[in-house]
């Protein structure tokens, strides 16, 4: 058999392949191109440019133009405005004894002037006028759609086709309303159709002009109330900082802000404000054009300056001959014959030599044991001044104490703490005591962070920053560099209770201060001798606790050292609790300056011990705790006595039975 008549390879039905899984061959072409499926993937749509053979048969968009619009109704609404003018002229105009025109008759008498004659236009010439006007309000809404229609339709509303179909509107209008009319006329002769067509002239003018001037009454009404509402309104936006501003007794003569043309000059010659400090709390930003007026931006501390200026610093008259002694018992009498409050002497020698170891002291206890009392009648009693800030559960940061910019009022919210801490440094010599009322209702590490950093630094570097002066802005004068200086004479006084409601002091609040605990109650005592107040002044009370440190007999020895180390080293190695250079260095300044108020060296090691070292203990419940504690009472009682260290037996007691 010749190979052009071999028999060809029989082809698989369908169900021979599926059998065999085999895909259905294609016919393919050797030049023919490979076609790419369209990739419906992430919202892709197949671009008709994929396959040049297939036609793009997708309609072009319609631009989004609505045949009705608010101008339009706007429109219609004055035109049917002056078809009704139209038709009221008209009765005015009309000659006949059936008008409205009557003798004195407004209308008739412009229209007189203008030079029409009277017609009596009849039946038909009333009908007539009754058309007019209708198709003059039908000619409006047509004309309004058309434009809209051919803008619709991608064309411009005056080309040739559109003007032609607005001629074409207007005609068949004319011709619906007066056309027909005149058809209408019977007799239709000369004498008929000119009185008819000369009574719809004059009505039409005369309601033409009368239409053009009640709009440009109308119109001069609006404006002159949209003028005055405008003026109102930006006066009253005004009043709310002037009267802020009047409020904190700023001066009359104060600077006023720059209009916004001066605003663009200033903001380029001395560039943008600087954003001020702070996160949520902090003390915003100034993004506008510069305000120079401090007086508008601190009107308390401008007010401070101008009262303290010119003034001479003069010393406070003071008890000559005083003693640390002599000043902790006269207070101690005077709260028990004045105030009818009773307090310890170690208490009260605790809470006048704090002063040598923080600018900072906790007085935690429970509810109406006079944590609040006793900085209040300090004060009172040597001359001072306190300050209550009662904390809040919001706050944050240190915006809480020393306040923020107001982007609204462009005025900077002033707190008591910060026009105290200001005016503290114009008072060197007066003691300012500020009492955190509640400190631990909200989180002390928060919103007092700042200050427990800068206290730790040297006195000449305690400012915390309040404000990020913007360039060329001119501060109050004891705020410069926009930070608040803390003055020698401000001590911070925080009054915690400790329960459900407030949250626990870090040990590193409790290493930078002053602790001390109310929790009993001291018997009531008599005072028979005269009490009266001091005048002391920051410098003496320095002064006095200064004498007390550097006094040789009030330090501590060699020996009070060493046996003091061995009991803190042994909690230390014991509980792995660490105490540093800090603790160590509160020692010698506290002790002599107890032992100057009258107590004694073991009572002053038994807070040092008590507050700064076992209180770490809290919270442990391991096995070893309970041997360990007994251990540290029994060095106790071997080194100083069953008698010395009640403080911190109390506390090893209070640890062991919870335990």
């Amino acid at each position: 058999m010749p190979e052009e008549e071999k028999k060809q390879p029989e082809r698989k039905t369908r169900q021979d392949r599926l059998k065999d899984k085999e895909p259905r061959p294609k016919e393919k072409t050797e030049n023919a191109p490979k076609e790419e499926k369209p990739d419906f993937r992430e919202g892709k749509t197949p671009d008709p440019l994929m396959n040049p053979h297939r036609k793009d048969k997708r309609k072009k968009a319609v631009p989004d133009v609505p045949l009705r619009t608010l101008g339009n109704y706007f429109a219609l609404g004055l035109a049917r405005l002056y078809s009704f003018l139209l038709i009221f002229v008209g009765l005015c105009l009309d000659g006949s004894k059936n008008s409205l025109r009557g003798q004195d008759n407004l209308f008739y008498l412009l229209a007189t002037s203008l030079g029409r004659r009277e017609r009596v236009p009849g039946v038909t010439g009333r009908v007539i006028l009754a058309l007019v006007a209708c198709y003059i309000s039908l000619l409006t809404f047509a004309l309004g759609y058309e434009y809209r229609f051919f803008k619709r339709k991608n064309k411009k509303p005056f080309s040739v086709l559109p003007l032609a179909v607005y001629f074409l509107s207007v005609f068949l209008c004319l011709f619906l309303s007066i056309g027909i009319g005149i058809l209408f006329q019977s007799p239709m002769t000369k004498e008929n159709i000119i009185p008819l067509l000369t009574f719809i002239g004059n009505s039409l003018a005369v309601s033409l002009l009368v239409y053009c001037f009640l709009a440009l009454l109308i119109g001069a009404i609006l404006l002159s109330v949209i003028a005055l509402f405008k003026l109102v309104t930006k006066k009253k936006v005004a009043e709310p900082i002037d009267d802020e501003v009047k409020d904190n007794d700023v001066s009359s003569d104060r600077k006023k802000l720059p209009s916004d043309k001066e605003e663009g000059k200033d903001a380029a010659k001395e560039g943008s404000l600087a954003s001020a400090l702070g996160g949520v709390g902090g003390v915003g930003s100034i993004e506008d054009a510069p305000v120079k007026d401090r007086e508008r931006v601190f009107p308390g501390l401008s007010r401070i300056d101008k009262r303290y200026s010119g003034v001479k610093k003069h010393d406070n008259h003071t008890v000559p001959h005083l003693a640390l002694s002599d000043l902790v018992v006269q207070f101690r009498n005077y709260l028990a014959k004045e105030e009818k409050l009773y307090y310890s002497l170690n208490d009260l020698r605790t809470f006048v030599s704090g002063r040598c170891v923080s600018h900072f002291s906790i007085l935690q206890g429970r509810s109406g044991t006079g944590k609040s009392s006793l900085p209040r009648y300090f004060c009172k009693f040597i001359g001072g001044e306190v300050v209550f800030l009662p904390v809040q559960a919001t706050w944050r940061d240190k915006s809480s104490l020393l306040g923020y910019f107001n982007d609204f009022s462009k005025t900077y919210n002033e707190t008591d703490c910060l026009l105290k801490l200001y005016e503290a440094n114009y008072n060197p010599d007066k003691i300012y005591r500020f009492v955190l009322d509640e400190r631990n209702i909200s989180r002390v590490e928060y919103y007092f962070a700042d200050f427990l950093s800068t206290l730790e630094y040297p006195s000449d570097q305690w400012k915390i920053r309040v404000y990020q002066l913007p360039y060329g802005f001119n501060p109050p004068l004891r705020l410069a560099e926009g930070k608040i200086k803390i003055s020698k004479n401000a001590y911070f006084v925080g009054t915690a209770n400790q329960d459900e409601s407030t949250f626990a002091i870090a040990d590193k609040v409790y290493d930078r201060s002053v602790t001390m605990d109310f929790n009993g109650r001291n018997d009531p005592f008599a005072v028979e001798e005269e009490v009266k107040k001091l005048s002391l002044t920051n410098t003496q009370l320095v002064s006095l606790l200064a004498d007390a440190v550097k006094n040789p007999d009030y330090r501590l020895s060699s020996e009070d050292r060493k046996k003091f180390d061995s009991v803190a080293n042994y909690i230390a190695d014991s509980f792995s609790v660490a105490y540093g250079n800090r603790i160590l260095n509160q020692r010698e300044n506290f002790v002599p300056a107890f032992v100057g108020c009258g107590g004694k060296k073991e009572d002053a090691l038994d807070y040092v011990l008590s507050e700064k070292i076992v209180r770490k203990l809290q919270g442990r419940f391991e096995d070893y705790v309970r041997p360990s504690l007994e251990e540290v009472d029994q060095m106790l009682t071997n080194l100083y006595g069953s008698k010395e260290f009640p403080l911190t037996r109390r506390r090893i007691k209070e640890r062991i039975k919870k335990l």
